[in-house]
C-alpha cells in the first residue's frame, strides 16, 4: 500500500512537471514566431487560433504558397479543429488560396487584429521544415 505522503509527492511531481512542460512549449512557440515571422519562407506553416462567435475557439494551419510584395498567400488546412486533437490539420487544400497582407499578419502577431466573425486571432506557432 502506498502512503499518503508518497501519493501526494507523486501527484505534486506530475503536476509540477506538466506545468513546466506547458510553459516550455508556450515559450518555444513564441520563440518560433519571433524568429521566423520577420522573414517568411515558402513552405512555412503558421498555426493559428481564432475565436468565432459561432464555433468558439478554432485552430487551423496555413502553409505559405507565395510571398508577394505586400501580401502572403497561403494554403489553408483541410480541417479546422475546435477540440484539442489537431493531428490531421497538416493536410492542405491546394485548390484555394487565402491571402493576408503583411500588415494584417503584423496585427495578428501583436494581438490587435479583429475582423467580423474572427475575434482575437492569434499566431501560435511557425514551423519551418
Amino acid at each position: 500500500m502506498i502512503s499518503r505522503k508518497t501519493l501526494w509527492t507523486v501527484v505534486l511531481s506530475v503536476c509540477a512537471f506538466t506545468a513546466l512542460y506547458l510553459l516550455y512549449i508556450k515559450q518555444e512557440r513564441a520563440a518560433s514566431v519571433k524568429k521566423y515571422f520577420p522573414q517568411p519562407q515558402l513552405g512555412d506553416i503558421y498555426k493559428m487560433k481564432t475565436r468565432t462567435s459561432k464555433d468558439g475557439i478554432q485552430v487551423f494551419y496555413l502553409k505559405i504558397k507565395d510571398i508577394g510584395r505586400e501580401s502572403i498567400y497561403f494554403y489553408r488546412s483541410r480541417l479546422t479543429n475546435t477540440a484539442l486533437q489537431d493531428t490531421f490539420l497538416e493536410q492542405f487544400d491546394t485548390t484555394e488560396t487565402e491571402v493576408y497582407s503583411k500588415n494584417e499578419l503584423a496585427e495578428i502577431v501583436a494581438g490587435q487584429w479583429n475582423t467580423v466573425g474572427k475575434d482575437n486571432t492569434q499566431l501560435i506557432e511557425i514551423e519551418r521544415k
